[in-house]
């Protein structure tokens, strides 16, 4: 009897161990938007290979949208015959990106236009789809940096990268030479108008770059002629980066890689296999292989020598341009809302006054007031209020937090003329003239303006000084809870 029972174990475990059971395993269904690149026929083949092994064998492409940007020719003339060939492939072309994330578990963006890049992933966020966005990430830096914001703020999967990153010849070249002490890479660099030089065909070679050096670029200056570029990076640690674009004679990918153990050229490009392995990786453990910190530096590289050419070749910051570009949508909402401030559709202003005090409480204390209004341009209502903390006891700094109560649009233009708009000052930095401070209380202001304009979010930390009237005029003018009986 007891072999008997052993047998039967034995059967149960085999079963569980053999092919057919891991068969059961759920299939993701992929969907492609923007059927305008090569790409998406050479990833569907992998991905749809029935000899598929590994995380390739969980991962089919069933739906695509074409897409499209007809100002483009490149797209233009393409996306009718790779929109056949899909679908000659057994891939289902839907006609609208919701209908797409209706019947799929993941997402591809392979609009070759990436200032479509945006736009097309709102929905797909909005669904909680993982991502993959194929080069380049967006059309401007200002995306790359939303569409991160986006992404890590709907906690949604998500990565974008050059075919070129998982070459083995490339990833290899980290360990062959030892530590690496300075990387000179090369590649094709044809240039479309639309878009940054570099982000159209100059991030395959700056992602191998990086791929070897790593991140931490904090510099970079460029030089252009009509068939080359030389694009020159330092990194935080001494080290010298460059990228050489091709326009002109052979072209080719790779690098000369130089090492505390070696001198070594890197290995050849392989094809896009290697890519599509780690896409399908992805997909299936929801792990992106390039953290999204690393594409944004490797765009705000690209955009520093845009920025750099624009100079003459002198030095850019990486820093800076991530900053300007940060700021630059909320400077275009801001100077809309200036010339029309009923177009703001929802403000939402924050404080904190945090203390420190002999007095009870004991130490100190923070209080924090929100306030939020909602409008159509013509009539508002307080949408929502609420404070909360103990409230700083005695002196005048105190009465402007006790007194409001509600947040009206006019009184910005008290804010924007006592500086507070000042948004070429780093947050945090900002000192408004004229204005003295309660002392022992530091003031956070943030404030918050949606509409159609777009977003306009800053932050003001109001340093303590020596009296407090002034900091109580400027609340009483923001808040009046009359106008809210």
């Amino acid at each position: 009897m007891r072999a008997y029972a052993h047998l039967f174990i034995l059967a149960i475990f085999l079963l569980h161990a053999s092919p057919v059971a891991q068969d059961t395993e759920k299939i993701l269904r992929v969907g492609i938007i923007g059927l305008d690149t090569s790409h998406v026929v050479a990833f569907t083949r992998v991905m749809n290979d029935p000899a598929a092994e590994g995380s390739l064998a969980r991962v089919q492409v069933t739906h695509a949208f074409p897409g499209g940007s007809p100002d483009i020719a490149s797209s233009r003339d393409r996306i009718e015959g790779f929109t056949a060939r899909l679908a000659e492939m057994g891939v289902e072309i839907v006609e609208s990106i919701p209908s797409l994330l209706e019947k799929v578990d993941a997402v591809m963006l392979e609009s070759v236009d990436g200032r479509l890049h945006l736009r097309q992933l709102l929905p797909v966020l909005a669904a909680r789809k993982p991502v993959f966005i194929d080069k380049p990430m967006a059309g401007s830096l200002q995306d790359c940096l939303e569409i991160h914001r986006l992404a890590k703020e709907q906690g949604v999967p998500c990565f974008t990268s050059s075919s070129l990153r998982f070459g083995p010849g490339i990833l290899a070249m980290r360990e062959k030479v030892g530590k690496v002490l300075g990387c000179d890479a090369f590649g094709p660099c044809t240039i479309e108008e639309h878009h940054p030089d570099l982000y159209w065909y100059g991030i395959h070679g700056v992602e191998i770059l990086f791929t070897i050096m790593g991140p931490g670029c904090v510099s970079v200056r460029r030089t252009q002629t009509a068939g080359h570029e030389q694009v020159t990076g330092a990194w935080e640690d001494g080290r010298i980066g460059t990228f050489r674009g091709l326009r002109e004679g052979k072209k080719g990918y790779g690098a000369m890689v130089f090492g505390t153990k070696g001198i070594e050229r890197s290995g050849p490009y392989t094809g896009y296999q290697p890519l599509v392995a780690e896409i399908a990786k992805f997909f299936v453990t929801g792990r992106a292989p390039v953290p999204l910190e690393e594409s944004l530096e490797i765009y705000a590289f690209m955009e520093a020598a845009d920025e750099s050419k624009r100079q003459g070749g002198r030095p850019v910051t990486i820093a800076s341009v991530i900053e300007k570009a940060r700021i630059a949508p909320a400077k275009r909402a801001l100077a809309a809302y200036r010339a029309n401030w009923h177009g703001i559709e929802t403000a939402t202003l924050r404080i904190e006054d945090k203390w420190f005090t002999d007095v009870i409480p004991p130490g100190g204390g923070l209080y924090t007031f929100e306030s939020r209004l909602r409008g159509d341009g013509v009539s508002w209502k307080l949408d929502k209020k609420h404070d909360h903390g103990p409230k700083p006891k005695g002196g005048e700094g105190s009465k402007g937090l006790d007194e409001g109560r509600g947040l009206f649009v006019d009184s910005l233009k008290q804010l924007d003329a006592a500086g507070l708009f000042d948004l070429s000052a780093k947050p945090g930095k900002i000192d408004p003239p004229g204005t003295i401070y309660f002392a022992g209380h530091t003031y956070t202001l943030s404030l918050r303006l949606e509409g159609a304009p777009g977003l306009f979010e800053s932050q003001w930390k109001l340093v303590p000084g020596a009296g407090s009237k002034q900091l109580n005029t400027l609340l009483r003018r923001f808040f009046d809870r009359e106008r809210w009986r």
